[in-house]
């Protein structure tokens, strides 16, 4: 399948592309072998204004299970939220998708393909293209799920023998302190000028009794 340079993709999903089989009456896989998801693409070719959905499969071969062409006309039906399908001039298709965000997204890359067809100049633009890989929007909301169920769990109450022991000091207890400290210092002053006194005088009485001998002498 050839992808010219003037196409570009407005629309991706992940989806299992069906053909609907008239004599049977029922939905068969498109392409040959085993069943498989396939990478659906919508391309847009600005130059002439086309539109078309290709859908390989997400194998080795990558084998190419839906070409077609879009056209003035065609009505996209939303059967259910993850199964959507289309009739062109040969073949109803149909679109198994993985997740109802793939499905939303990609239909609203075909309304606006088939609104660009019928000339609907008021259309509004494609819908950003989502990464192909990285997590789905279901998987994000389970894992912020998981993480607040976590942080619950952290936040259990503090056991009583994990919590910090209170103070036993009385209240006023410090102010005593400090008093007590305060009256056992001026308890040693005192003492010291007694002593200093004491020396004090014990030095003066013997200049004295010195001065008294040298006079009588």
């Amino acid at each position: 399948m050839f992808i010219s340079d003037d196409e570009q993709s407005i629309c991706q999903a992940r989806a299992t592309v069906m053909m609907y089989d008239d004599g049977s009456k029922r939905w068969l896989p498109a392409g040959s072998g085993a069943q498989a998801v396939s990478r659906v693409h919508i391309f847009q070719n600005p130059s002439n204004n086309s539109f078309r959905v290709v859908g390989r499969k997400q194998q080795a071969d990558q084998q190419v299970v839906i070409n077609c062409p879009l056209v003035r006309g065609i009505k996209y039906n939303q059967a259910t939220p993850t199964f959507h399908q289309w009739r062109d001039a040969r073949q109803v298709w149909g679109l198994n998708f993985g997740s109802k965000e793939d499905a939303a997204q990609f239909a609203n890359g075909m309304m606006h393909a088939l609104d660009m067809l019928s000339g609907d100049a008021g259309a509004c633009p494609p819908p950003p293209r989502p990464p192909q890989n990285g997590p789905s929007a279901e998987e994000i909301e389970q894992k912020r799920r998981v993480n607040s169920a976590t942080k619950s769990q952290d936040k259990s109450p503090v056991s009583p023998a994990t919590a910090a022991p209170l103070s036993r000091t009385r209240p006023g207890s410090s102010t005593g302190d400090s008093t007590d400290m305060e009256k056992f210092k001026q308890d040693i002053l005192e003492e010291m000028r007694k002593e200093l006194q004491k020396v004090k005088d014990e030095i003066i009485s013997a200049l004295i009794e010195e001065v008294q001998k040298i006079s009588t002498g």
